[in-house]
């Protein structure tokens, strides 16, 4: 009996004798081969009716590490590291020692570091190069733009503050102005079953998020 290798990053692995593939194209059997699987989902049951079979070495590639664990099963998933936000902005607009700055950050999300800047960087200029660099480099070569554009100050950080509202959901064919609207859904099964169906996130609060079965006219 082989091994399954359950991973963020399948690439690694294509070393020596393997066949890759988008789902089980083909069958996981051949002697001294590595399978490797990309955008399939893979359960526990999976694994347990896999394993007996392979007689060397099955790699799914998999978006997130699952919560199961059997063995015979590895998990090969890069841990993920906590971002120090404060030491993250301190070191992206007060750090004189740019090239430091840039070992900081170079991993830290593009969103995450935008969202620093927005309330602390008001050069045009600044930002006129980071709209050339967006869709054009890859994301580190994007951070290497923006660390290096910045010109670190000693002025006190700003933080984004927390937004507490967040802009109305628009049922389509109503609109924003529509009064009754949460009255409508809570009375009418079919109007409330069609919301349902194009934008569950908009039901009012106590509505059920599952869809009704109404009463017809026999």
């Amino acid at each position: 009996m082989g091994v399954i290798i359950l991973t963020d990053n399948a690439d690694k692995y294509r070393v020596g004798q393997y066949v890759a593939s988008s789902g089980f194209e083909v069958s996981p059997t051949a002697p001294e081969t590595t399978f490797i699987i990309y955008n399939s989902p893979f359960s526990k049951g999976d694994a347990e009716r896999w394993l007996p079979l392979i007689p060397y070495r099955l790699v799914v590639q998999c978006s997130r590490k699952p919560s199961w664990s059997l063995e015979g099963v590895i998990m090969d998933f890069k841990e993920k590291k906590r971002i120090d936000y404060r030491r993250m902005s301190e070191a992206l607009l007060r750090w004189d020692d740019r090239d430091r700055a840039f070992a900081i950050l170079r991993e830290t999300p593009i969103p995450l570091i935008l969202s620093v800047l927005r309330e602390n960087v008001k050069d045009g200029d600044f930002w006129r190069l980071i709209a050339k660099a967006t869709f054009e480099v890859s994301n580190e070569m994007q951070v290497a733009a923006i660390v290096f554009g910045v010109k670190p100050s000693k002025k006190k950080v700003r933080y984004p503050e927390k937004r507490e509202d967040c802009e109305p959901v628009v049922i389509d064919g109503l609109r924003e102005s529509d009064e009754y609207t949460d009255l409508w859904i809570s009375n009418d099964i079919d109007f409330a079953n069609a919301v349902r169906a194009e934008s569950p996130e908009s039901l009012p609060k106590g509505v059920r998020k599952t869809k009704e079965k109404g009463v017809g006219w026999l």
